[in-house]
């Protein structure tokens, strides 16, 4: 698992994301912040500091999404799996 797989997924995500209707502006504004998180901890990787809580915050947003958007909670999933495996 590396930093582009990260990087990858996110992308995706945001794909996803993008498909969503106005209806479901607060599941696009708090995915959104987790990627802003994601983002932020990949590049502070490079400086070997590491962001503890942000899986736990993944996981919570895993939950939350899984029953109305299940696409969208397998790639955060895929996410939370590959920061892990990267060590955070």
């Amino acid at each position: 698992m590396s930093v582009e797989r990260v990087q990858k997924l996110i992308k995706e995500l945001r794909s996803e994301l993008n498909r969503l209707g106005d209806r479901d502006a607060g599941i696009k504004e708090k995915a959104g912040a987790i990627i802003v998180d994601v983002e932020r901890q990949v590049q502070k990787l490079k400086s070997g500091h590491k962001d503890s809580g942000l899986v736990k915050r993944i996981a919570d947003l895993v939950e939350e999404f899984e029953q109305d958007h299940p696409k969208i909670t397998a790639i955060i999933d895929n996410i939370s799996t590959t920061l892990s495996n990267l060590g955070i």
